[in-house]
């Protein structure tokens, strides 16, 4: 199974004008049936079609925290690899009518989910990062389709 154990410590006497001394021990465990290294082929950016999922498996954790590994396998420079998340904004059909996007919108609510761009990794690039409160995280390529290795570490 694969895990990551992180430990830290951050001390400054000075910085804040008081004392600071933050010391980090946590561990993580690999997430879904597979807990090691995964291999995915991204497909090329369409619009208005969504990026795909990175892992497809919905984060289990309680809120929805991870730890991504993601590392670029191309060696073409032109093969970049767009990382996003999703955003979800609720609009009622008075707002809509209002802003004059609709005419004559019937009541009720309607779901908008945007991609935001969080990163771009270059050919040979990796990225590690925290995410919290997603479901995914979605991945396409600026062209070509270059293959990712990707981990997913909750807590």
């Amino acid at each position: 199974m694969a895990s990551i154990k992180i430990k830290g410590s951050l001390e400054s006497a000075d910085l804040l004008g008081f004392p600071m001394n933050i010391n980090i021990s946590r561990s993580f465990a690999g997430v879904g049936a597979a807990k090691s290294f995964q291999k995915i082929t991204t497909a090329v950016k369409a619009t208005p079609v969504a990026p795909a999922a990175l892992n497809g498996k919905v984060f289990s954790s309680s809120d929805k925290r991870a730890y991504i590994y993601i590392k670029n396998n191309s060696i073409a420079a032109t093969e970049l690899v767009n990382i996003y998340i999703k955003y979800t904004a609720i609009a009622t059909a008075a707002e809509l009518n209002a802003k004059g996007c609709c005419t004559g919108c019937e009541e009720g609510a309607l779901s908008i989910d945007r991609f935001i761009r969080i990163a771009t990794i270059q050919a040979g690039e990796y990225l590690f990062i925290p995410i919290a409160d997603q479901d995914y995280l979605y991945i396409d390529s600026a062209a070509g389709t270059p293959s990712v290795d990707f981990l997913v570490l909750e807590e």
